[in-house]
């Protein structure tokens, strides 16, 4: 009896021991901006993703990340060579002049001098899908011009020289 007792403690044991909670990948994907390269023109090139509900909001949407990220987080992914401090370290300015970055925003959007999509992985078929699921994760390589945002922000008096 005792045997049986002591064989039936120990298959209890090995039992909890080994059943571990299984962890499934679900696809965490880094949509950060990504330095890769300069062009010859002192222009960064750099890749990012964005979601949207059509493709012409998705192209807006990235233009309007990688803005941001320059402007208040810096590139801190890809190439090393290619990372970037940020132009305003203060994020309180982000949302003390909210009005003024969705402007902001909207001007550099409507120029391609300041940033502009230079390539665009979307394959046809998966914007065709975007029309079903609208919401699907598009990359795109973007080149950006951070010396003339800068100077923009210098200019309109957010950031001293």
């Amino acid at each position: 009896m005792k045997k049986l007792k002591l064989i039936a403690f120990l298959i209890a044991i090995i039992s909890c021991s080994c059943s571990q909670k299984v962890v499934l990948d679900k696809g965490n994907y880094n949509y950060q901006v990504a330095g890769i390269t300069t062009d010859g023109n002192g222009r960064l090139i750099v890749k990012s993703f964005a979601t949207g509900r059509t493709y012409d909001e998705i192209k807006v949407n990235v233009l309007k990340k990688v803005i941001r990220e320059i402007v208040f987080v810096g590139i801190t992914n890809g190439s090393s060579a290619m990372f970037q401090k940020p132009i305003i370290t203060d994020v309180r300015v982000e949302t003390e002049k909210q009005d003024y970055f969705a402007k902001f925003y909207t001007s550099l959007l409507s120029s391609q001098d300041f940033v502009s999509i230079s390539r665009e992985f979307a394959t046809k078929p998966e914007i065709k899908m975007l029309e079903k699921t609208q919401n699907l994760a598009l990359g795109f390589e973007i080149s950006v011009d951070r010396s003339r945002i800068k100077e923009k922000l210098i200019n309109e008096g957010i950031i001293k020289n």
